[in-house]
């Protein structure tokens, strides 16, 4: 019974819950804690594998990849756990507008979508590896060549040179200046030519060594299946955060734990004043109290109202003219 309460207290941490407090409220609305605290396990394992396999195919160094994708995982996943830990529950004051879908939480909501799209990127081209390598054999046949012309247009205007040159020494007698001329030119030549084929070698060399992940994740796009994979991973993504919304701020859990929130905040609040008042009487020895200029300080909803403005004939009657 022990090791349940605690596996329970671990997962729904997780999230962001207060355990002591959920105790309190009798369970309320355990079942969707748990639930999305498993989610977020879950969530933590795919995105580790999603990271560790695309620095799998840009490195191939398994210790790079381990602690890459452990620090990487481990900041998407804290940012994507404080999103979720700071949707808004509370009701705002009468006569304020309040609704789920404020800003704080649209904007919440967009971050997780963008985070959950980037996870979901090395998870697509995983399930399309076998497609995908056969467009990538493709573009690396097609990049090779591109290079090939391209090298061979970088020297084509000194090769060029060269050949007209060699046409030229040709003509000339054989003494032992041409010989040694001709000779210069054919080794000009054969330089460039040896400096094209280094060249085309190390290109082939690391084209066929590129695993190409941004090239992958592009070949994807033309795939429908891609994107409904996407869609999926986006979709597990955004659990735990329908199942925050779904609870309702009115429930047992939230309005104890608002409770408990307010006494920390008027707590302090508090304990702010009589340091204020403190210091001014300790240095000064002057009665100070901290001037408030809302009714319900701290939080500041109310304004004190200010004073009216009478007419002059009020000014006269209270000056008894």
């Amino acid at each position: 019974m022990m090791k349940k309460h605690s596996t329970s207290r671990t997962i729904v941490s997780l999230i962001g819950i207060d355990y002591q407090i959920l105790t309190r409220s009798g369970g309320d609305n355990m079942d969707k804690f748990f639930l999305c605290g498993l989610t977020v396990i879950c969530i933590a394992i795919i995105s580790f594998l999603s990271v560790f396999y695309a620095f799998d195919l840009m490195f191939h160094k398994w210790y790079a990849e381990v602690l890459l994708s452990g620090f990487f995982s481990l900041t998407f996943l804290t940012i994507y756990l404080l999103l979720i830990q700071t949707f808004s529950k509370e009701r705002l004051p009468r006569g304020y507008k309040s609704s789920p879908l404020t800003t704080s939480n649209v904007t919440r909501t967009c971050f997780v979508i963008m985070i959950s799209f980037l996870m979901a990127q090395p998870v697509r081209i995983y399930f399309l590896e076998n497609r995908l390598d056969q467009d990538i054999e493709r573009y690396r046949i097609g990049l090779f060549k591109q290079f090939v012309t391209r090298n061979k247009q970088l020297y084509q205007a000194d090769l060029q040179r060269l050949k007209r040159r060699a046409i030229e020494l040709s003509t000339l007698a054989d003494d032992g200046a041409a010989v040694s001329l001709k000779a210069k030119n054919d080794a000009e030549i054969t330089a460039i030519l040896a400096t094209i084929s280094t060249d085309n070698e190390k290109a082939l060399l690391k084209i066929n060594n590129s695993d190409f992940f941004l090239q992958r994740i592009k070949a994807a796009g033309r795939y429908p299946v891609s994107w409904l994979i996407c869609l999926l991973v986006m979709i597990f993504f955004g659990i735990p955060v329908v199942l925050i919304l779904s609870i309702s701020g009115e429930g047992r859990y939230y309005l104890l734990k608002k409770q408990a929130d307010h006494e920390l905040i008027e707590s302090a609040y508090l304990g702010f004043k009589e340091r204020y008042s403190a210091i001014f009487l300790g240095r000064y020895g002057k009665q100070v109290a901290f001037y408030e200029v809302h009714t319900d300080a701290p939080y500041n909803w109310n304004r004190i109202p200010e004073p009216g403005y009478g007419t002059h004939e009020d000014f006269q009657k209270e000056q008894g003219w």
